[in-house]
């Protein structure tokens, strides 16, 4: 690493330390970027211009992305003290979960609404550092208070402990084994709840969801239906049940079943709530 005085130090030099010692980045463009955080409390901002990966464990994280498609890979296994947050930023970012807890049946993740919670969790939130706080203080013998507010955009704050509020989060995957809900928002999202039984609402855009067995409603838009065969454990089990429920006519929308004829059980459709058991 070569140290630059300050009168060398260029627009593509990053300052690295309190002590005016600088480097040269050595990414490029589109380059993978690996962030693994452990346990604790963390603040990563993320090169703009690579691809970014955070394996998210637990602690309360402040995460951000860059300019590219970035990745947030939830270990997360209990609820922050203070709930985290996640910047996705521009591009076409993801939520990842791998569930690595059975002590709540799921997930919820809202892109909507801004935030992913765990199913069932305690009614006590964890919101305390996005409300506003009070300042007083005197000079030259006058008080002044002064309010400050540390806050996202387009979140709804909740009553029950959330992992983390996010902002500009496209994409979501759910848990393999959790019965997780998901809300997409007014743009394309590509939701997949992989295993369990799981909700998902796509809303508005042209969204594409994904489950294995549960309830999938795209909303407005020309949405795509993923249904993933079951595991042959699950198959040894019961039957499974998948709904899909298109609120209009209006648009196209295209069905894939990752099966063969002769496995399908039945089909029904009643109205516009299509019912498919394998």
């Amino acid at each position: 690493m070569q140290n630059l005085s300050s009168g060398e130090l260029t627009d593509d030099l990053i300052k690295s330390t309190a002590r005016k010692q600088y480097f040269e980045p050595s990414w490029r463009e589109n380059e993978l970027f690996y962030f693994n955080t452990y346990n604790g409390d963390d603040i990563i901002a993320a090169p703009l211009i690579t691809q970014n990966i955070f394996d998210i464990h637990n602690g309360t994280k402040r995460l951000s992305g860059g300019e590219k498609d970035d990745t947030f890979n939830v270990f997360t296994s209990k609820s922050p003290r203070y709930a985290s947050r996640f910047y996705g930023r521009e591009g076409n970012d993801t939520l990842r979960i791998i569930q690595t807890e059975k002590k709540y049946i799921g997930y919820e993740v809202n892109l909507s609404k801004n935030y992913i919670k765990f199913i069932g969790g305690e009614n006590k939130s964890n919101s305390q550092s996005f409300h506003a706080r009070l300042f007083i203080f005197q000079d030259q013998g006058q008080i002044y208070t002064h309010k400050l507010a540390d806050a996202m955009p387009n979140i709804t704050l909740q009553k029950q402990p959330v992992i983390a509020y996010l902002e500009s989060i496209e994409n979501v995957v759910g848990s393999e084994i959790g019965n997780d809900i998901i809300y997409g928002d007014q743009k394309n999202n590509y939701l997949n709840g992989m295993g369990g039984v799981d909700s998902l609402y796509g809303l508005a855009g042209d969204d594409t969801l994904v489950l294995r067995e549960g309830y999938a409603q795209g909303g407005a838009g020309n949405d795509s239906y993923t249904i993933l065969r079951a595991s042959n454990t699950d198959n040894n089990v019961k039957q499974l049940e998948t709904i899909i429920d298109e609120e209009t006519h209006t648009e196209a929308s295209l069905i894939q079943l990752n099966y063969t004829f002769d496995e399908i059980t039945a089909i029904s459709r009643r109205e516009n709530r299509y019912c498919f058991y394998a």
